[in-house]
């Protein structure tokens, strides 16, 4: 442990959108993705970014869900796992791992020359993962196969 991971303090916010959907905590995200080295600012940002597309991508999910006559993702029947709700599972999950994969993408600006190109490769990578683990989840939550495909 480092003197700046003894002096580190998660954030309190919150990010809310809808009573639809559960609250996204910046601090869990932080701790959950190790992200202790970014700004507060940046990471809220990126999570009401990922919160609003996942919103979207979710939107006649959302529709279907309240229609069944349930006014909250926590309120549709699901199974828990390790005492959690699976749908509020899969849906924090599906926000933060879109978060994470565009704060790791903007880490590369800060770098010069040599080791950008190096980050940035690293980065493409990543990114491609974290993207794939949104997708996936978001998949997941509606009950979709998910199949990822990768260009030759």
């Amino acid at each position: 442990m480092s003197i700046h991971d003894s002096l580190y303090q998660p954030a309190t916010t919150d990010i809310t959108s809808d009573e639809f959907f559960p609250t996204v905590s910046v601090g869990d995200f932080q701790q959950l993705y190790r992200l202790h080295e970014y700004t507060e600012d940046l990471i809220e940002s990126e999570l009401i970014q990922a919160v609003i597309t996942i919103n979207h991508q979710l939107e006649s999910f959302k529709i279907q869900v309240i229609s069944k006559g349930y006014s909250s993702l926590a309120e549709r029947p699901s199974t828990t796992v390790n005492g959690e709700h699976r749908d509020c599972f899969l849906y924090q999950r599906a926000v933060m791992s879109l978060a994470k994969a565009n704060v790791l993408k903007q880490y590369q600006t800060i770098f010069s020359s040599d080791k950008a190109e190096h980050v940035a490769k690293t980065n493409d990578d990543t990114y491609g993962f974290w993207l794939a683990a949104s997708q996936r989840a978001v998949c997941q939550l509606q009950g979709e196969l998910f199949i990822s495909a990768e260009l030759l």
